[in-house]
């Protein structure tokens, strides 16, 4: 989810509160989250809050979570509201579908490879478990894994390596 400041102001004092439903467990955030949540919550179903000092003027920011999810989840509903200081609050919510994930694109990412920009590439990710596709940003050699320099890599999604 992307939260967005449309406005002419900066937002401060933000919290999203996530709401889980029975048989969804929170794992936590990606390592590079501009958000503070915490790193676990020991039952299902539980209401997870948030929280993000500041969001600029016209920037926006990620809101990426780990979820698991044990037994019939299919169907049921995950619901985030976001607040901030000066009376903001919108919500919204989504579905959960259990399917799989895509196959991964491209070549597994190797160091010290010459990378041409669009090259896309998948790699076994320790900051976030399993196999994400990658965009290159630029043409150059790659020295550093694509999770660690977003100067260079735009993270595509989650996939299965072939």
């Amino acid at each position: 989810m992307v939260v967005s400041n449309t406005g002419t102001t900066d937002a401060t004092g933000l919290a999203m509160m996530i709401e889980l439903p029975a048989e969804v467990f929170w794992e936590g955030l990606p390592n590079d989250s501009d958000w503070t949540c915490p790193e676990s919550v020991p039952d299902a179903g539980q209401t997870v809050r948030c929280t993000l000092a500041e969001l600029k003027a016209g920037e926006w920011v990620e809101f990426a979570v780990s979820l698991r999810a044990t037994g019939a989840t299919q169907g049921r509903v995950i619901k985030a509201t976001l607040t901030a200081d000066r009376g903001f609050s919108a919500s919204g919510q989504t579905t959960i579908g259990i399917g799989t994930l895509p196959m991964c694109r491209g070549t597994e990412w190797r160091q010290y490879t010459w990378y041409s920009k669009g090259a896309m590439v998948f790699y076994e990710d320790p900051s976030a478990p399993g196999y994400w596709n990658y965009e290159r940003k630029n043409t150059s050699i790659s020295l550093i894994r694509p999770s660690r320099f977003e100067a260079r890599w735009t993270r595509i999604g989650a996939c299965v390596a072939p």
